[in-house]
């Protein structure tokens, strides 16, 4: 409903760039694909002029593009499989007046931890010359930086890929704090050398509760899918099942074994190195590779 009253609000605008677009700019200040804005005002003004001719816009064609996006697609994929309400609902599985967005869900979360850590939280210790900040100075670091979607997308997108806690403190370091500091330069960033490894753990772990509070049945599956394929694996097998429409998917991860080849050439010695599948289950990637496995 709010983009439909949008449109017709704008609608001189969009006539108006449909005319001139050389003349007028409105549609390439607007957003950043200027093009495809330009493109819908072209369309827009083609079918004023059909329903001027027929009175309907009854068998007019577009011929633009629509794309179509999943809302966090693993998440979204076992929160049908498990007929999750409430992940369904975060990831636009359930009818809703407007879409929901479940990185803004799982900022909002992590905010309210951050603002309870920030008055709450622990002291910081000092040890060795070496400052371990507690939890109330990195709420309020975190808090004066600002968490929206975009420091939670990452982190809750590659969840049902098996990313955990400690992939998403590396996520953060490069996404968030790496970033801030090639944008504004770390000398007026919140984040500093002493603090970053410290900052991006803390905000991985308020990360990890929050989305495994708002997709729990998802993150119960995932578990069971990892439990069963440890089972299967003890048992000397490796994970295997079949898709809905019959393919057998077998998930052959296997250890390997550095082979080392000394070569001398032209008066220096060489070491070439290669990776031989040694026939031996690599147990623990049968386990952390099921759940995307299975969801792909």
């Amino acid at each position: 409903d709010d983009r439909v009253k949008w449109t017709y609000d704008n609608m001189d605008n969009i006539l108006e760039a449909a005319a001139d677009p050389i003349g007028n700019h409105w549609w390439d200040e607007l957003d950043k694909k200027p093009m495809q804005v330009l493109a819908c005002c072209l369309a827009w003004k083609k079918l004023q002029d059909y329903k001027a001719e027929h009175g309907t816009s009854i068998g007019f064609e577009c011929g633009i593009p629509i794309a179509m996006d999943g809302t966090c697609s693993g998440l979204q994929i076992f929160s049908a499989i498990l007929r999750d309400p409430v992940g369904g609902s975060a990831v636009n599985l359930t009818p809703s007046d407007k879409p929901s967005d479940i990185y803004a869900i799982v900022a909002d979360k992590v905010n309210v931890l951050l603002k309870h850590d920030a008055q709450h939280g622990t002291p910081d210790e000092a040890k060795d010359g070496k400052v371990t900040y507690g939890t109330k100075t990195k709420a309020q670091i975190w808090l004066a930086f600002g968490v929206n979607r975009k420091v939670t997308k990452r982190s809750t997108m590659t969840l049902a890929y098996g990313s955990k806690e400690y992939g998403f403190r590396d996520q953060i370091m490069s996404d968030v704090i790496e970033k801030d500091w090639n944008d504004h330069g770390k000398e007026n960033s919140v984040f500093t050398e002493d603090n970053r490894w410290q900052l991006s753990a803390y905000m991985a772990k308020l990360i990890w509760q929050s989305v495994n509070a708002t997709v729990i049945k998802a993150m119960e599956g995932m578990k069971w899918l990892q439990e069963c394929a440890k089972l299967v694996t003890k048992s000397g097998n490796v994970a295997t099942w079949e898709t809905p429409m019959g393919l057998p998917v077998q998930q052959a991860y296997l250890k390997t074994e550095s082979k080392a080849v000394r070569l001398r050439c032209a008066g220096k010695q060489l070491r070439l190195y290669e990776n031989v599948q040694s026939g031996v289950i690599d147990r623990a990637k049968q386990s952390s590779g099921v759940s995307p496995n299975f969801v792909h």
